[in-house]
């Protein structure tokens, strides 16, 4: 079909002809790692984690967007560069956050699914023990080197990949009037997007914290208006945690220490996270109000 067809096409067209792009990818990539076979398991991670982001995620997103816009930059909000502060205090609130998402995780642990649905639970548990101890290899490492490596594939690469997706591509067509979201600001569009961002995860007991991060990611998108925000929040909050990481690995400390932070003992970090996240996200949205206010004044002149 023609891009003139298909940018006058509904969204749920758009989104199933974006979904059949990624299951052809998933496919390639099932070939991909026969591939790969013969390398280490950790280098095959990481090759996986690159194919990922780049085939599954970030080239559907690009064609998505030529399919949607004759500009489809403008329709990803790639052209859009807001004022530093912008980025500076989206970076607060990722960092602010962090041990409010440790808080809202030990509380998520704590729920428990219904007797009916206890296979589930266990099934859910397992996969995301095995999830947790493969990234666990594949972040201790005392290599530079590596260390960098594992900040690029992980923080950058998984920011930008992941945000195309969610945010640029699902949010967006989300937004579409003919879904009911055209307000100026979509409410509806941002949360179902950060509910299928967290569940897209396969990890029950950290659903909670995820979809509010991914919350997070929507409303600065909208404030903002340009995707450079988000992908900056998402890559930050996953840089830190390799850095971290690694500093854990490098001083022998247990990693568990760095999920519990703002938890039991530590609890008071915790609800001091929440006040500090609701203040810098508030201090978000007047900054973006701010910079959009000087970049129309800028404009006039």
């Amino acid at each position: 079909m023609k891009h003139g067809r298909l940018s006058q096409a509904h969204p749920m067209t758009i989104l199933l002809l974006w979904l059949l792009v990624i299951a052809i990818a998933f496919i390639g990539f099932i070939c991909f790692t026969q591939f790969f076979r013969g390398i280490s398991a950790t280098a095959l991670m990481r090759w996986s984690l690159v194919y990922q982001n780049i085939v599954i995620f970030i080239l559907p997103a690009l064609v998505v967007a030529h399919w949607r816009s004759a500009q489809p930059t403008h329709w990803l909000r790639l052209n859009t560069i807001p004022q530093g502060r912008v980025f500076g205090v989206a970076a607060l609130v990722t960092i602010c956050s962090m041990p409010l998402n440790n808080l809202l995780g030990y509380i998520n642990r704590l729920i428990k699914l219904p007797p009916s649905l206890h296979p589930l639970e266990e099934l859910t548990q397992s996969m995301e023990e095995s999830s947790a101890q493969a990234l666990q290899v594949l972040l201790d490492t005392s290599d530079v080197g590596l260390l960098l490596l594992n900040i690029f594939i992980i923080a950058i690469l998984a920011g930008i990949g992941e945000e195309f997706t969610f945010r640029g591509v699902l949010q967006g067509l989300l937004t579409s009037d003919k879904f009911g979201s055209s307000r100026a600001i979509p409410h509806m569009a941002i949360w179902a997007t950060a509910f299928l961002f967290s569940a897209i995860h396969m990890q029950f007991y950290g659903f909670i914290p995820r979809m509010l991060m991914g919350a997070f990611f929507g409303y600065a998108l909208v404030w903002s208006g340009s995707i450079w925000v988000p992908i900056l929040m998402h890559s930050l909050n996953n840089a830190i945690v390799v850095v971290l990481t690694y500093i854990a690995h490098q001083k022998h400390w247990d990693p568990q220490v760095l999920d519990n932070f703002g938890t039991g003992d530590t609890l008071w970090v915790g609800v001091c996270s929440l006040l500090l996240t609701i203040g810098a996200f508030y201090l978000l949205r007047r900054s973006t109000t701010i910079s959009s206010a000087s970049s129309r004044t800028s404009i006039g002149n």
